[in-house]
Protein backbone atom coordinates (compact mmCIF):
# COMPACT_ATOMS: atom_id res chain seq x y z
CA UNK A 1 0.00 0.00 0.00
CA UNK A 2 1.29 3.64 -0.70
CA UNK A 3 2.69 5.39 2.22
CA UNK A 4 0.37 8.49 1.46
CA UNK A 5 -2.91 6.41 1.60
CA UNK A 6 -1.94 4.49 4.36
CA UNK A 7 -1.43 8.18 6.38
CA UNK A 8 -4.47 9.51 4.82
CA UNK A 9 -6.58 6.75 6.10
CA UNK A 10 -5.93 7.54 9.78
CA UNK A 11 -6.30 11.65 8.90
CA UNK A 12 -9.87 11.31 8.60
CA UNK A 13 -11.00 9.41 12.02
CA UNK A 14 -8.46 12.09 13.53
CA UNK A 15 -9.99 15.25 12.40
CA UNK A 16 -13.41 13.60 13.04
CA UNK A 17 -12.37 12.87 16.70
CA UNK A 18 -10.66 15.79 17.30
CA UNK A 19 -13.44 18.26 15.66
CA UNK A 20 -16.48 16.18 17.18
CA UNK A 21 -16.22 18.26 20.91
CA UNK A 22 -16.84 21.89 18.98
CA UNK A 23 -20.09 20.96 17.37
CA UNK A 24 -20.71 19.68 14.88
CA UNK A 25 -21.90 21.70 12.10
CA UNK A 26 -24.87 19.99 11.08
CA UNK A 27 -26.47 20.79 14.50
CA UNK A 28 -26.15 24.85 13.49
CA UNK A 29 -29.43 25.96 11.94
CA UNK A 30 -29.32 25.80 8.02
CA UNK A 31 -29.74 29.37 7.66
CA UNK A 32 -29.55 32.92 10.24
CA UNK A 33 -30.47 35.16 7.68
CA UNK A 34 -33.67 35.39 9.09
CA UNK A 35 -31.74 37.19 12.54
CA UNK A 36 -32.51 40.03 13.19
CA UNK A 37 -35.99 42.75 13.95
CA UNK A 38 -39.30 43.06 11.44
CA UNK A 39 -41.72 44.87 11.52
CA UNK A 40 -45.44 43.87 10.41
CA UNK A 41 -46.69 45.21 6.77
CA UNK A 42 -50.15 46.14 7.50
CA UNK A 43 -51.07 46.90 4.23
CA UNK A 44 -49.47 44.03 2.62
CA UNK A 45 -50.65 41.03 4.78
CA UNK A 46 -53.81 39.16 4.92
CA UNK A 47 -56.53 39.06 7.43
CA UNK A 48 -57.04 35.84 9.92
CA UNK A 49 -60.76 36.04 8.91
CA UNK A 50 -62.48 35.37 12.44
CA UNK A 51 -65.17 36.92 11.70
CA UNK A 52 -66.40 33.86 10.03
CA UNK A 53 -66.36 32.23 13.08
CA UNK A 54 -69.15 32.07 15.71
CA UNK A 55 -67.67 30.65 18.87
CA UNK A 56 -68.00 31.29 22.40
CA UNK A 57 -66.01 34.01 24.05
CA UNK A 58 -63.31 31.32 25.77
CA UNK A 59 -62.80 29.78 22.52
CA UNK A 60 -62.36 33.11 20.66
CA UNK A 61 -59.88 34.53 22.89
CA UNK A 62 -57.76 31.45 22.20
CA UNK A 63 -58.45 32.02 19.01
CA UNK A 64 -57.58 35.73 18.39
CA UNK A 65 -54.73 35.44 20.69
CA UNK A 66 -53.22 32.58 18.45
CA UNK A 67 -53.85 34.81 15.38
CA UNK A 68 -53.44 38.21 16.43
CA UNK A 69 -50.45 38.94 13.93
CA UNK A 70 -47.43 40.35 15.52
CA UNK A 71 -46.08 44.03 15.38
CA UNK A 72 -42.70 43.49 15.72
CA UNK A 73 -41.01 40.29 15.41
CA UNK A 74 -36.98 39.07 16.46
CA UNK A 75 -35.50 36.50 15.73
CA UNK A 76 -32.19 35.02 17.21
CA UNK A 77 -30.20 31.64 17.00
CA UNK A 78 -27.37 30.15 18.70
CA UNK A 79 -26.13 26.69 18.00
CA UNK A 80 -28.93 25.02 19.13
CA UNK A 81 -32.08 26.77 19.71
CA UNK A 82 -33.60 29.79 18.10
CA UNK A 83 -35.97 32.10 19.83
CA UNK A 84 -38.52 34.28 18.01
CA UNK A 85 -40.07 37.05 20.25
CA UNK A 86 -43.50 38.11 18.99
CA UNK A 87 -43.94 42.00 20.00
CA UNK A 88 -42.68 40.78 23.84
CA UNK A 89 -43.91 37.32 24.14
CA UNK A 90 -40.30 35.02 23.48
CA UNK A 91 -40.60 31.73 22.50
CA UNK A 92 -37.55 29.47 22.75
CA UNK A 93 -36.99 26.07 21.16
CA UNK A 94 -34.24 23.08 19.83
CA UNK A 95 -33.49 24.48 16.32
CA UNK A 96 -33.76 20.81 15.51
CA UNK A 97 -37.45 19.74 15.40
CA UNK A 98 -37.60 18.51 18.96
CA UNK A 99 -40.80 19.50 21.01
CA UNK A 100 -40.56 21.03 24.67
CA UNK A 101 -43.18 22.19 26.97
CA UNK A 102 -43.79 26.19 26.81
CA UNK A 103 -45.69 28.14 29.09
CA UNK A 104 -47.61 31.06 27.14
CA UNK A 105 -48.48 34.64 28.36
CA UNK A 106 -51.86 33.93 30.37
CA UNK A 107 -50.84 30.60 31.57
CA UNK A 108 -51.67 28.16 29.14
CA UNK A 109 -49.64 24.89 28.63
CA UNK A 110 -48.15 24.45 25.06
CA UNK A 111 -45.58 22.32 22.96
CA UNK A 112 -43.51 23.94 20.62
CA UNK A 113 -40.96 23.14 18.29
CA UNK A 114 -38.84 24.88 15.71
CA UNK A 115 -37.16 23.64 12.65
CA UNK A 116 -34.84 25.24 10.01
CA UNK A 117 -35.51 23.13 6.56
CA UNK A 118 -33.88 24.65 2.75
CA UNK A 119 -33.88 28.57 4.18
CA UNK A 120 -37.32 28.25 6.08
CA UNK A 121 -37.89 28.58 9.77
CA UNK A 122 -40.87 26.99 10.85
CA UNK A 123 -42.45 27.18 14.21
CA UNK A 124 -45.39 25.45 15.43
CA UNK A 125 -47.33 25.73 19.04
CA UNK A 126 -49.69 22.85 20.02
CA UNK A 127 -51.89 23.32 22.50
CA UNK A 128 -55.17 20.70 23.56
CA UNK A 129 -56.97 22.07 20.87
CA UNK A 130 -55.51 24.78 19.09
CA UNK A 131 -52.50 24.18 16.99
CA UNK A 132 -50.42 26.87 15.36
CA UNK A 133 -47.72 27.11 12.10
CA UNK A 134 -45.59 29.73 10.60
CA UNK A 135 -43.34 29.09 8.09
CA UNK A 136 -40.80 32.20 8.28
CA UNK A 137 -38.78 32.78 4.80
CA UNK A 138 -36.99 36.22 3.79
CA UNK A 139 -36.85 37.17 0.30
CA UNK A 140 -33.87 37.40 -1.63
CA UNK A 141 -33.17 41.09 -1.06
CA UNK A 142 -33.14 40.26 2.70
CA UNK A 143 -35.44 42.74 3.39
CA UNK A 144 -38.90 41.28 3.71
CA UNK A 145 -39.83 38.11 5.98
CA UNK A 146 -43.21 36.38 4.85
CA UNK A 147 -44.90 34.53 6.93
CA UNK A 148 -47.41 31.60 6.01
CA UNK A 149 -49.61 31.18 8.92
CA UNK A 150 -52.00 28.08 9.58
CA UNK A 151 -53.74 27.09 12.58
CA UNK A 152 -56.04 24.33 13.14
CA UNK A 153 -57.89 22.27 15.71
CA UNK A 154 -61.52 22.90 17.23
CA UNK A 155 -62.56 25.85 18.96
CA UNK A 156 -65.63 24.61 21.29
CA UNK A 157 -67.41 22.45 18.92
CA UNK A 158 -66.15 24.01 15.76
CA UNK A 159 -63.75 22.91 13.29
CA UNK A 160 -60.93 25.71 12.51
CA UNK A 161 -58.99 25.79 9.55
CA UNK A 162 -57.23 29.71 8.99
CA UNK A 163 -54.40 29.90 6.43
CA UNK A 164 -53.59 33.34 5.62
CA UNK A 165 -50.16 34.99 4.76
CA UNK A 166 -48.27 38.45 6.89
CA UNK A 167 -45.40 39.75 5.94
CA UNK A 168 -42.73 41.69 7.52
CA UNK A 169 -39.94 44.43 6.74
CA UNK A 170 -36.48 44.58 8.31
CA UNK A 171 -36.71 46.97 10.76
Amino acid sequence: MHYATRRARWHAPLLVALLLPLGWPAAQPATMDLEGAFTLDRAASEDAGLLDFALEPAAQARLRWLTRPAERLVIATTRTETTVVFDRTAVRAPSDGREVPWTGPRGAQWHVTTEWTNGTLTQTLRGDDLTRTWAMTESDNGRTLTVDVLVTGEAGAQPIRLRYRLVYRRA
